[in-house]
């Protein structure tokens, strides 16, 4: 599984935004290139999975914390 980048708040994958066109499937690598690829992989930036993990729970523990604020005060349609 490839690494993750995080911009903004959002998932990206390496390399990229994703805000590019549809995405087509890319060519096959030469024979030979399985080691630089590997090579390249272990040397990409990314984040350990229990990081993203943990940033992720504590920021849907903030917006719990904020609706359990807000919906209170909100009537019953609203919430």
């Amino acid at each position: 599984m490839a690494p993750v980048q995080l911009e903004n708040h959002q998932l990206v994958p390496p390399g990229g935004s994703g805000s590019g066109g549809p995405a087509s499937a890319p060519a096959p690598p030469p024979p030979g290139a399985a080691v630089a690829a590997a090579a390249a992989a272990a040397a990409s930036p990314g984040y350990r999975l229990s990081t993203l993990i943990e940033f992720l729970l504590h920021r849907a523990y903030s917006e719990l914390m904020v609706l359990t604020d807000l919906l209170p005060r909100k009537s019953d349609v609203e919430r």
